[in-house]
């Protein structure tokens, strides 16, 4: 029978995790105009064959003219033609147009029909149906079962006066021009593997040494360093590494860095907050650009404009340190009397890659990243808490980190459920009555709202909408992105991060996730045609397949935490799950919803680098029971690690 308290938390996590697909699906079958192309009475969602457009692609017309032939013996009595299409057009049928359908927001997947049979004759006839999309990809389904039409392969298509040529269904993938520059995994990691084997060998040899040699000299464990030791190893690791790259990284290196310092500038002359109809990147809120503006300032009295430009990279750089610490601190608390797995969650959240890449441009995403990982670590006080806390006080800096997370990256809205629950339930586990735990509650998310909400209750009021992004109409920017568009495959599909990792996520949502999580998968925004950032590029492309090791560890600690938790950090487990499906489950909901390919990336969850060391440390802990297993996990890890490291430090 399962015990009480763990079959709560059970139940906690699986209403996160099934919750969080419930409300996906229904937001998916609700909202009309959501680009989910769904297959229809044998029909397949078809496109014309022309080249991947990989960068931003400003609103202008695409047309494209699908065609197919068919034969009849006479008239039938009836033959409906059912056409969906992405977005608007016509229906010929030997050049008659038969059906026109104009474009109408939010009715553009409803389905059209037309009765062919009034125009049909004994003989060939030429079905064309043009279709056009004034700011995004031309697609089409149609079928008619008395004539057995089905859109398919065998359709051709014409766009741009290219001729006509075989179309693609919407479920195919074709490669995009950049991915085939760079190696595959299988290349890479072997390239890597003599490194790999130089790390493996010592760490696999040294573990079991000391496990065998534990019993005649006692002494050994000692000289190893512990969870805290190791930390500041970490973080001197990291202020080398921040060192030797500051001057080396050109500074466009980076997502929308051009976009982000411009944002930086318009605060240090304007000496205003922008709107989000004035800028690319300007509907973020303005915590890091202030503070960014303000070293700016700093720095422009000290050394000339272009260095002050490349300083700023300090603050996403010591964010990025940060969240080492951080991350020690959440494995403390949850494993007090186990070094081991303190050393085990900490190495594994510290050089997680996409902490490591991002954390070296100019960004907001490693400032708001720390805030919500501070809040992680609040919320794990709170649900696994020790003597001598102070709850209400802990309830009041949960408050206010969050306020600040949300007044830096509004993607720090997804972890208010969990917040939510966390101090429902670590106040409940300390005999509060409901009253009390209903006020405590409302204290945290009074406090949040108090510092982060004049900035959305402003945006309400100038622009409609508490909060506007550069995808919205209300910004003002039209533009859109490939694939445009999402198919069941695209949201569960996975496989081709292992193959060819960079650019692999274009189509499929996975492994856009798995490449940006274990590798810089989209090159850190890299221009089409252009060079990339000056990584190690064996190395880096080498984590598609080392970044198994911790992948699965966190598989096996999210399985064993249901299975059976450790009952000492069960708690702070279940959070993590409950954490991690709502931001992959939100993740998903704004891929589908906002299909660029560019939506949808792993560092959108870098605050929960906490929750994935947790989870990971619970992973390790059968496997370091015996010497052999626990010496070839630690091999496994320290390979990982040290790829991780090596990729991102520019050695030319």
């Amino acid at each position: 029978m399962i015990p009480r308290g763990r079959a709560a938390w059970v139940c906690i996590a699986l209403v996160s995790v099934l919750g969080t697909m419930a409300a996906v699906g229904w937001a998916l079958a609700r909202w009309t105009d959501v680009p989910l192309l769904l297959p229809e009475e044998g029909a397949e969602w078809i496109r014309p064959d022309i080249p991947f457009l990989q960068g931003m692609e400003l609103a202008s017309p695409m047309v494209a003219v699908f065609r197919t032939g068919f034969r009849t013996a006479g008239a039938p009595p009836r033959a409906i033609l059912t056409v969906r299409a992405m977005k608007a057009g016509a229906v010929s049928l030997d050049g008659r147009v038969v059906l026109a359908f104009p474009e109408r927001s939010g009715s553009w997947k409803n389905p059209r029909q037309v009765d062919l049979a009034p125009y049909l004759t004994s003989g060939y006839h030429r079905l064309e149906v043009a279709v056009f999309n004034w700011n995004g990809p031309v697609l089409l389904l149609a079928y008619c079962r008395e004539l057995g039409l089905t859109t398919g392969e065998t359709w051709e298509a014409g766009a741009d006066g290219s001729g006509w040529r075989r179309v693609l269904t919407a479920g195919e993938t074709p490669p995009v021009p950049d991915a085939v520059r760079f190696s595959s995994a299988a290349t890479a990691f072997f390239d890597v593997l003599p490194i790999l084997t130089a790390v493996f060998l010592p760490v696999f040899g040294f573990s079991l040494a000391l496990d065998y040699g534990r019993s005649r000299f006692p002494w050994i464990p000692r000289l190893l360093p512990r969870a805290s030791h190791l930390r500041w190893m970490m973080l001197a690791a990291w202020a080398l590494l921040g060192l030797n790259n500051i001057g080396k990284i050109p500074l466009w290196i980076g997502f929308d860095v051009s976009e982000h310092l411009d944002y930086i500038g318009y605060v240090l002359t304007m000496k205003r907050i922008p709107l989000a109809t004035e800028g690319w990147s300007m509907y973020h809120p303005p915590l890091y650009y202030i503070l960014s503006a303000l070293t700016d300032a700093f720095w422009r009295l000290i050394v000339e404009r272009e260095t002050a430009d490349w300083l700023m990279r300090i603050i996403p750089l010591l964010c990025g340190a940060l969240q080492i610490e951080v991350a020690f601190r959440a494995m403390r608390r949850i494993f007090p009397d186990r070094d081991d797995l303190q050393v085990a969650g900490t190495v594994v959240a510290g050089w997680i890659p996409m902490n490591v890449y991002i954390s070296q441009s100019i960004s907001n995403e490693p400032m708001a990243a720390l805030l919500t990982a501070v809040v992680v670590l609040l919320c794990v006080g709170i649900v696994v808490p020790q003597g001598g806390d102070r709850p209400l006080r802990r309830l009041i800096l949960l408050g206010i980190t969050l306020g600040l997370a949300l007044l830096t990256k509004v993607s720090a809205l997804f972890l208010v459920p969990v917040v939510i629950g966390a101090a429902a339930w670590g106040l409940r586990s300390r005999g509060w009555p409901l009253c009390r735990i209903a006020a405590g509650t409302a204290l945290v998310l009074g406090t949040a709202v108090l510092i982060s909400g004049w900035f959305y209750i402003r945006n309400a009021i100038v622009l409609g909408k508490p909060f506007v992004a550069n995808w919205d109409p209300e910004s003002g920017m039209v533009w859109w992105q490939g694939p445009g568009f999402r198919t069941p495959g695209h949201l569960l599909a996975f496989g081709d991060a292992l193959i060819r990792p960079v650019y692999s996520g274009v189509y499929r949502f996975w492994d856009s996730i798995y490449s940006t999580f274990w590798l810089d998968g989209y090159l850190s925004g890299l221009v089409p045609g252009g060079s990339g950032p000056p990584w190690n590029y064996d190395l880096m492309i080498a984590g598609a397949w080392l970044g198994l090791v911790p992948t699965s560890l966190i598989i096996l600690g999210a399985g064993r935490t249901l299975a059976r938790p450790l009952a000492q950090g069960a708690p702070a487990l279940f959070l993590s799950i409950a954490a991690v499906s709502v931001y992959f489950g939100a993740l998903l909901l704004f891929a589908t919803s906002t299909p660029h390919y560019s939506t949808a990336k792993a560092f959108y969850a870098l605050g929960l680098l906490p929750c994935f060391g947790i989870l990971a440390a619970a992973g390790f802990e059968p496997l370091l029971r015996r010497p052999l297993s626990r010496a070839f996990t630690w091999a496994l890890v320290s390979c990982w690690a040290v790829a991780s490291y090596g990729a991102y430090f520019v050695v030319r």
